[in-house]
């Protein structure tokens, strides 16, 4: 019997890199678990999912110098009923909650970084209420059920405050039932007495800690065990990068309040956005990286015990480049299972987020995502766009239309896997190409083609080809929609072209419903060296 020919061709299934991005591994070194480049993906179940899309939720806000809308606030009431939302731009405060805006307080002083603050909710035996600062206008408190939103002005009447400038406060946080503020260029914080908003306020000055110089940027809560107790502490970071821990319950008496240490980070950013409470953690924003504090504390800092250390030098060009810009941030979305970091760019006319999947771990890029400001309410993220609109990062289509929510985009998501040679040190030509997709609803359009030898040029733009396999998610109709039941799997043979050593596999991609990237099979035939 004659013998067939025996096939020259091997098969990789390389799988949907979860881990995220790797920008510091050399070459071979970064798993094929990890990419070189991904945008507008996340490690999800079963492998890279499409991020989440946004609709609008309320438009047409503007401002003085432009119409950013620079900090959003949330506010949730004794009941669903006296929750809010409201959004700020250097106007002024605007009511978003139902939709069309209404300026709800106007800004005396419009200029500069108005408009640019942080708020907190605060519950006191006389109610709920939402407390705001920022630079150039200084105090505002809104009350459930009251008369509105009150400027809060040095005095001593029942909406004042007696001792210290309201009017220069420019952070306010919550420790253990008391409202903290910021006085503005100075190394002072500022407390109110237990459970009240107004009254007189007591001066908590740190400038004797602050060894690097510069003035007081913040104060944040850290629960070093995970819970409540004694291990509760309030973290003061200043403009040089000292990091001062400090517990008790009285700040008033040194016998029940006082510095447990104090460590130095790298100077932070611009802004006073520049940490946040994770899990048990504290996120902080320096010109290295974000550094969880129950690494900080533990005496002397490499790169890798930062929580963006695969994507180091990523971090550290753009904070080094941008760090002046007031616009970074950092927020939760709980819907995306990920944490956020806002990224200025353009000389802060643009933004694109850095994303960490609370899943894998692993950093990715979102872009085309306008984030100027954000914040969680009701469990959803809202976001504050340049144009003047409040929106919602949720679904899977971009830019849905409050006034026509038939017109929207699809996202656009792509990336380039970890190059490798698949254990065969030769020259190879990629003959085919077989991602496994999952989606629902309409099958998104996409191309997958292969990079040798770490060229790292995106594929072209994909034109979106509707394929409707059932109903889509957050657009359909219940009960009035066919509703798939499940994602089902797209597997299409490409073809490959070009001969290297080192292989990668490139993918582009349009959707308008859930998509996943499962894995891709590469065909491959290997030759000689040369």
């Amino acid at each position: 019997m004659r013998r067939g020919i025996p096939s020259t061709l091997s098969v990789q299934t390389v799988p949907a890199p979860v881990g995220g991005l790797n920008t510091v591994s050399p070459g071979l070194q970064v798993p094929l678990s990890e990419c070189v480049s991904a945008y507008n993906l996340i490690g999800a179940e079963n492998g890279l999912r499409v991020r989440l899309g946004y609709r609008e939720r309320s438009v047409d806000m503007t401002g003085v110098q432009n119409d950013w809308v620079r900090t959003v606030l949330p506010f949730t009431g004794s009941s669903a009923g006296e929750s809010r939302i409201f959004s700020v731009t250097d106007s002024g405060i605007w009511d978003s909650t139902f939709g069309a805006p209404i300026l709800a307080v106007p800004f005396g002083v419009n200029s500069g970084s108005a408009g640019y603050g942080t708020s907190v909710n605060f519950v006191t035996a006389g109610g709920h209420f939402l407390v705001y600062c920022d630079e150039q206008n200084g105090t505002y408190t809104y009350q459930e059920g009251g008369t509105g939103w009150v400027k809060v002005t040095q005095g001593a009447g029942p909406q004042q405050i007696a001792v210290g400038d309201p009017t220069r406060f420019a952070f306010v946080t919550v420790f253990k039932s008391r409202l903290w503020f910021v006085d503005r260029d100075t190394t002072d914080a500022w407390h109110m007495p237990l459970g009240q908003v107004y009254g007189a306020a007591v001066k908590f000055p740190l400038g004797q800690v602050f060894r690097e110089g510069g003035s007081l940027v913040g104060m944040w809560n850290w629960t070093y065990d995970g819970g409540s107790g004694l291990d509760d502490s309030l973290v003061f970071v200043s403009g040089g990068g000292d990091v001062a821990v400090y517990q008790g319950s009285d700040p008033a008496s040194a016998a029940t309040f006082g510095q447990r240490g104090q460590w130095q980070m790298a100077k932070p950013p611009a802004g006073r956005r520049i940490a946040s409470t994770y899990g048990g953690d504290l996120l902080l924003l320096s010109r290295r990286g974000l550094i969880p504090m129950s690494q900080l504390v533990v005496g002397s800092v490499s790169s890798l015990e930062y929580a963006t250390a695969k994507i180091s030098n990523l971090v550290n060009r753009l904070l080094n480049e941008r760090s002046a810009d007031p616009y970074w941030g950092i927020h939760l979305q709980p819907e995306d299972n990920a944490l956020m970091v806002v990224v200025p760019i353009a000389g802060g006319t643009e933004f694109n987020q850095l994303v960490q999947s609370n899943a894998g771990r692993g950093w990715f890029l979102y872009r085309d995502l306008p984030v100027v400001s954000g914040a969680v309410w009701q469990g959803q993220f809202y976001f504050g766009t340049p144009d003047g609109r409040l929106c919602i990062h949720t679904g899977y289509s971009d830019n849905v239309s409050l006034a026509t929510p038939q017109t929207y985009d699809s996202v656009d998501w792509g990336f380039i896997g970890a190059f490798s040679n698949y254990g065969v040190p030769r020259l190879k030509r990629v003959s085919f190409m077989r991602p496994l997709i999952l989606s629902e609803g309409s099958a998104p359009s996409y191309t997958v083609q292969a990079r040798y030898d770490y060229d790292t040029n995106q594929p072209d733009p994909v034109e979106l080809v509707l394929s409707a396999t059932g109903a889509a998610w957050d657009e359909a109709k219940w009960d009035v929609d066919k509703w798939n039941g499940a994602s089902p799997p797209s597997s299409q043979v490409r073809g490959g072209l070009g001969v290297g050593s080192a292989v990668a596999v490139a993918m582009r991609g349009k959707s308008l419903a859930r998509t996943i990237v499962v894995s891709v099979d590469v065909g491959f035939t290997a030759g000689g060296y040369l």
